[in-house]
């Protein structure tokens, strides 16, 4: 049952997670496509895509 309800909640967390990392860290400061390609979830999700 826990089994369950953690691959249920998987993919809104993961929503929410990638939405934080295309905000930039500073006002004025956009994220480059570089640092993007970096981070573990950016490669999650264009593996998904």
């Amino acid at each position: 049952m826990i089994r369950l309800q953690r691959q249920m909640f998987a993919i809104p967390d993961e929503v929410r997670i990638t939405g934080v990392i295309y905000l930039p860290w500073r006002p004025g400061n956009p994220i480059t496509s570089q640092l993007l390609r970096e981070l573990p979830t950016a490669r999650i999700e264009a593996a998904i895509n």
